[in-house]
């Protein structure tokens, strides 16, 4: 295949990525189209505010998975996933070190599309790549290695949450977890995406991507947890399509890191489907996070609510960049959209760039953006009942996390959450 000429070390690394790569017509394709957009700048409106020539400066290498036993694992594991969770070892799915329940269908991308769901791989593939705009989304479909397949039957309930675990254990490495997610008619469930590091150095980048398909009346649930090492640069995508009054909820929590990224794209397909996209990020010192939506409303009666909130300290920075999309068809649509940043220390930047393209003429909709400081009659109310400053300060930021930690469904994760922030906390205001 001819391409044009590649000229930095991160591009070279790419081409070498997609050389040794396992070769298919659809990772030719997303290639081409990589090599035609292009990697992202700032003249990338999605990328406005990501400082992307700090990824393209640093020097990356092609990892090679290590060694690892589940007792490596086993403190990363949530206490109610140890019989639901799916692990990668360094962007490749581990069918060794997962352990699942037998009732549903889980295996390699590779090997589903060879068998039965070949067909329905193609094709879905074939029309995300067709629509697809983000670079780093055709570079996981391009380079990924090996990713995971499941599918949840139709009617089917799973009252275990499966954990998605990606672990990286190479320094200076680029890894590319894919998960491909089909959800049956009538079907239920909650995911939860999380991360670990075993090993000191803690400079790498993953480029994590979820592609779900939810068919009639199914529910999913998915929470981020974007906890990687400060040092490296985390992308996740999540791409979801939902048929008739299908519902998903997705919640992500972000502390920062030297390029933190989530992007999500939802298309709303059947009539009486429902979107609900939150986020909270605590970021300090010169960390970032940065958070990419759009809810593309493509038929009537549907619902979409977006709420993100950031709070910032030290010279941190955050951006929210969010689309409410509503089709000509897409009549009676109810769209929400707002973001929330709380600034704590003069040095900290909070982009918002909310927005809506309506197309359609009966249609509710809103979006906002507030951006504050702490609320100096409120510290002076509660240091007038007895509280200290720090205490006052440290109860405000608490409280306005509090309605995004509620969403978390999972006890041990809520904790994990509930800690983090703590000790964010005591660390901006000891």
């Amino acid at each position: 295949m001819k391409t044009q000429p590649l000229m930095t070390p991160f591009e070279e690394l790419l081409e070498s990525c997609y050389q040794t790569s396992m070769p298919s017509p659809i990772r030719a394709k997303a290639w081409d189209k990589l090599i035609q957009k292009g990697l992202p700048d700032k003249r990338f409106e999605a990328f406005t505010y990501v400082p992307m020539r700090h990824l393209y400066q640093a020097s990356y290498e092609i990892s090679k998975s290590s060694a690892i036993t589940k007792e490596d694992l086993s403190p990363f594991i949530m206490e109610e996933c140890r019989h639901s969770v799916i692990v990668f070892i360094d962007g490749v799915y581990s069918s060794e070190l997962s352990c699942l329940p037998t009732d549903i269908t889980v295996m390699p991308i590779s090997k589903a599309e060879k068998g039965s769901y070949g067909g329905f791989l193609q094709k879905r593939s074939q029309e995300r790549l067709e629509k697809e705009t983000d670079p780093f989304v055709l570079m996981n479909l391009a380079l990924h290695d090996e990713g995971v397949f499941f599918f949840l039957p139709p009617k089917k309930e799973l009252q275990s949450p499966i954990q998605s675990l990606c672990v990286t254990t190479k320094q200076g490495s680029i890894f590319q977890p894919r998960i491909q997610i089909v959800i049956g008619a009538h079907a239920k469930m909650s995911w939860i995406t999380s991360y670990a590091h075993l090993g000191e150095n803690q400079h790498f980048f993953q480029n994590t991507v979820m592609d779900i398909s939810l068919e009639d009346e199914s529910v999913f649930d998915h929470t981020l947890y974007m906890n990687t090492p400060k040092q490296s640069w985390n992308f996740f995508a999540l791409r979801a399509s939902l048929k008739k009054a299908s519902s998903l909820e997705c919640k992500n929590f972000s502390p920062g890191a030297k390029g933190s990224r989530q992007d999500y794209y939802i298309t709303l397909l059947g009539e009486e489907s429902d979107a609900k996209i939150s986020g909270l990020t605590w970021t300090a010192h010169h960390y970032q996070s940065h958070a990419h939506v759009t809810v593309d409303h493509c038929a009537p009666n549907c619902t979409s609510n977006q709420f993100f909130k950031g709070v910032l300290s030290g010279s941190s920075h955050t951006s929210f960049t969010g689309k409410i999309m509503v089709r000509k068809l897409a009549q009676k649509t109810l769209a929400y959209q707002l973001n929330n940043s709380l600034l704590l220390e003069e040095g900290a930047i909070a982009y918002s760039k909310p927005g809506l393209e309506i197309f359609a003429d009966d249609v509710k909709a809103s979006h906002g953006a507030t951006v504050s400081q702490l609320n100096e009659d409120q510290l002076f109310y509660l240091k007038t009942r007895g509280l200290s400053d720090g205490m006052a300060k440290n109860l405000l930021v608490a409280g306005f996390c509090r309605d995004i930690i509620e969403k978390v469904p999972i006890d041990s994760l809520k904790t994990a959450m509930i800690t983090s922030i703590e000790n964010y906390i005591r660390e901006y205001n000891p």
